[in-house]
């Protein structure tokens, strides 16, 4: 059907455009989660103070803010000294933007992947050469539910007690967040950083740029064989 046809090409093209968008702080939302899940639940000591600074998005805009700023919540450094980048100005001041950011672009990346997501089944997949596109696709079969999930939850109870809303009010969405089941919490953040792991992996792998750089190097190295 050439309707459908022509949705997919919209979905597909709109779910390669955010990923660009979306693909480095979420990246580093899944990385820094499993490691404070890590410190927290298994090492059982208390977490790095850069791990929920950066989680929460401060990393990006304590370079916006004047030297002169005083307050500590415009402009701020990790005060134990942890972390890749100990002396990097962080903000508190555009929390709420972020989350807003990555709840309303990590949604549309959902929809635009649910448009041109296919049947495992299907001849669509059958006939894909590319192994990244089928782990891809099946990674988004089996986890992007949770993912999603994760991300929304987590945007939406931060954005609630920027507004005033107290913890205990919410905690809900915090445990959803984080795996919602006691059992499953020490686990939870690892699996859905993998996921992400993987998104971005096979991703990379799925670009046309770097399926050409590939196919050269493949094309350089075979050329070195034949004339040995």
């Amino acid at each position: 059907d050439f309707k459908m046809v022509q949705v997919s090409a919209v979905g597909r093209k709109g779910h390669g455009l955010l990923s660009h968008v979306i693909a480095v702080p979420l990246f580093v939302c899944a990385i820094t989660g499993m490691l404070w899940t890590i410190q927290e639940r298994w090492m059982h000591i208390k977490p790095a103070k850069w791990l929920m600074a950066w989680h929460q998005g401060d990393i990006y805009y304590g370079w916006l803010m004047s030297n002169s700023t005083i307050n500590k919540h415009q402009k701020f450094t990790i005060s134990d000294g942890s972390g890749p980048l100990p002396l990097a100005p962080l903000s508190r001041s555009y929390r709420m933007e972020f989350m807003i950011f990555m709840a309303a672009i990590a949604s549309l990346h959902y929809i635009m992947g649910l448009i041109m997501v296919a049947s495992l089944t299907s001849k669509q997949v059958s006939k894909q050469k590319s192994l990244a596109r089928f782990i891809h696709q099946l990674a988004a079969i089996l986890l992007s539910l949770p993912l999603i999930v994760t991300i929304l939850s987590g945007a939406i109870y931060r954005i609630l007690r920027l507004q005033g809303s107290e913890k205990e009010d919410i905690r809900w969405l915090l445990d959803l967040h984080q795996g919602y089941f006691p059992q499953i919490m020490p686990y939870f953040p690892l699996v859905m950083c993998l996921t992400v792991v993987i998104f971005t992996g096979t991703g990379i792998f799925m670009n046309p740029t770097v399926r050409f750089l590939w196919k050269v190097l493949r094309g350089k190295r075979s050329m070195k064989k034949k004339k040995k």
